[in-house]
């Protein structure tokens, strides 16, 4: 059985390479770029979108889940915030 068309060996996307779609989607924007010190902590992450997307969904909280969850409300506005490009 030949490999599907996008996806790699191991699972993860792998989109046809030089288009100018894809290219540009390969950069990152001003909220999703890694500066050169964070690069380490994500040396450990999956390469599969499908496992990307489970670790995410432990990351985020709806803000209607804020008081269930014992979170503070000072905290409430941090999902406001935006980096500020220096």
């Amino acid at each position: 059985m030949g490999r599907v068309t996008g996806i790699a060996p191991n699972g993860a996307y792998d989109p046809p390479h030089g288009s100018a779609v894809t290219d540009y989607y390969r950069q990152p924007g001003v909220l999703t770029a890694v500066a050169e010190e964070q690069r380490p902590l994500l040396a450990d992450l999956p390469a599969a979108p499908a496992e990307i997307c489970a670790l995410a969904q432990g990351l985020v909280v709806q803000p209607a889940e804020t008081g269930s969850l014992g979170l503070p409300e000072e905290r409430d506005e941090e999902g406001n915030l935006r980096r500020r490009r220096r």
